[in-house]
C-alpha cells in the first residue's frame, strides 16, 4: 500500500563532496568529514480537520517536510530512523510504513505502539485489552506478555535490558527481559499518579513526572532512588501536565510545564536537571526569542530527544503552533518554525544514531 505525499517544505540537506578522479592527481587531498545528520522529529496535527497531515522537523536545518496519510493517531519512529508505528484504519491494527516512501510495509495485530528499545530488537505494543506485548522487531513474534495494562508513556532502559511502564493500577513497573524468567518489581511508594518516566542511564534512578490531584491540581518532577526507596529530588510544577526526556548520554533531563486547559496555563519554559548534582541545571525560557505577539514566550509541551543528544525538539501547547529546538550544547533556544497549524501532538524521535 502506497499513499501519496503532499510537501508543503521539501530540505535537501548536506554539503555537495568534490570527486577526485584518479587521473586528476588529486587523490592526495585530505577526505572532507561528513555533514552531522539531521535528525529528523516526527508528528502530526491532531485537529480534527487537519488531522491527516503529518511532519517531520529538522532541527539542524530548522526546516519542515509534510505529508498527508490517512491516520489521525500519533507516530512511532523505530529506533533506528527507518520506520513508522502507527495505529491504522480501523483502528485494529498497527502499519508499519517505510519512512522513505511512507509505504505500508507491514501490519500488527495490535491497537497501540508504546516504546521502541534503544537497540532497535524490541517494540512494547497493546491489544484491544489493553495488555502488554514485547516483540521482537525482526519478526514480530512474542518475546514476552503481561496483562498488565498501562498508562501511554512506557521506556525501556539505554541498554533495552529492562522495561520501564506505569500500570494505570499506580507505581512504576520493571520488567527484566535478561532474564530468562522475566522477573518484575513493582514499586509503589505513595508519590501519586506517574504521567511519564524515564530510568537514570545507570538504573540507579526513576526519572518520574508525577501529577497529584489536590486542591488545586500539581505536578511535580522528582527522581526516585532504587537503593534508597526514596524521592531524592522534587520540583513541584504547577499545574504540571508535562513531559520529561533525559539526553541519552544520561547527564541531563528535559521537563516541561504545559499547563491544563482546565487546570491553569502552564509557563513558557524548559526546565533542565543535572543528573551528577541532583539539581536543576538551567530554565530555558521562550520568552524573547520568538515572533510578536509571541514575545512572551509560549509553553511547552511534549519533547525528544535526538539520538545524537544535541536537539532537543519541543512542540509548543495546543493553537501555538510552534515548534522549537533547544540546543544542548549550549542550553538555549536555538532556532523555531510557526506551522500554521492547530493542534502538534505526538512527537517521535529515533533512538539510536
Amino acid at each position: 500500500m502506497r499513499y501519496a505525499s503532499k510537501k508543503t517544505a521539501i530540505l535537501i540537506a548536506g554539503g555537495i563532496l568534490s570527486l577526485c578522479l584518479y587521473f586528476t592527481g588529486c587523490d592526495d587531498n585530505p577526505v572532507e568529514p561528513d555533514e552531522p545528520k539531521d535528525y529528523p522529529a516526527y508528528f502530526f496535527d491532531a485537529y480534527y480537520n487537519d488531522a491527516n497531515w503529518y511532519f517531520a522537523y529538522h532541527p539542524a536545518s530548522n526546516q519542515v517536510d509534510s505529508f498527508w496519510l490517512p491516520y489521525s493517531l500519533p507516530p512511532l519512529i523505530s529506533a533506528d530512523g527507518k520506520k513508522m508505528y502507527i495505529t491504522g484504519i480501523p483502528t485494529d491494527h498497527i502499519d508499519v510504513l517505510d519512512t522513505d516512501s511512507m509505504v505500508v510495509i507491514d501490519q500488527l495485530p495490535y491497537v497501540g505502539a508504546f516504546a521502541v528499545s534503544p537497540d532497535n530488537r524490541l517494540i512494547a505494543v497493546v491489544d484491544d485489552g489493553l495488555s502488554l506485548s514485547i516483540l521482537e522487531t525482526s519478526d514480530y513474534s512474542v518475546v514476552f506478555h503481561d496483562t498488565t495494562t498501562f498508562n501511554e508513556r512506557c521506556v525501556f532502559s539505554s541498554n533495552s535490558q529492562r522495561f520501564y511502564g506505569a500500570p494505570q493500577a499506580g507505581g512504576v513497573y520493571i520488567l527484566d527481559l535478561s532474564d530468562s524468567q522475566f522477573p518484575i518489581t513493582i514499586i509503589t511508594p505513595p508519590f501519586g499518579s506517574v504521567r511519564d518516566l524515564a530510568p537514570s542511564h545507570d538504573e540507579s534512578k526513576v526519572f518520574l513526572y508525577l501529577q497529584r490531584p489536590q486542591l488545586f491540581w500539581y505536578g511535580a518532577f522528582a527522581v526516585y532512588d532504587l537503593a534508597a526507596d526514596s524521592l531524592i529530588f522534587s520540583d513541584t510544577l504547577r499545574p504540571g501536565f508535562g513531559e520529561l526526556e533525559p539526553t541519552p548520554d544520561g547527564r541531563y533531563v528535559f521537563y516541561t510545564n504545559p499547563g491544563h486547559m482546565l487546570y491553569g496555563p502552564g509557563l513558557p519554559w524548559i526546565r533542565v536537571y543535572d543528573v551528577q548534582r541532583n539539581a536543576i541545571h538551567k530554565e530555558i525560557t521562550t520568552a524573547g526569542v520568538l515572533e510578536e505577539p509571541y514575545g512572551s514566550g509560549v509553553p511547552l509541551e511534549e519533547i525528544c530527544v535526538t539520538p545524537d543528544g544535541q536537539w532537543v525538539v519541543a512542540l509548543a501547547v495546543n493553537s501555538y503552533d510552534f515548534v522549537i529546538a533547544f540546543d544542548v550544547y549550549n542550553m538555549a533556544v536555538s532556532k523555531y518554525v510557526r506551522l500554521g497549524h492547530s493542534w502538534l501532538w505526538g512527537v517521535s524521535c529515533q533512538k539510536a544514531p
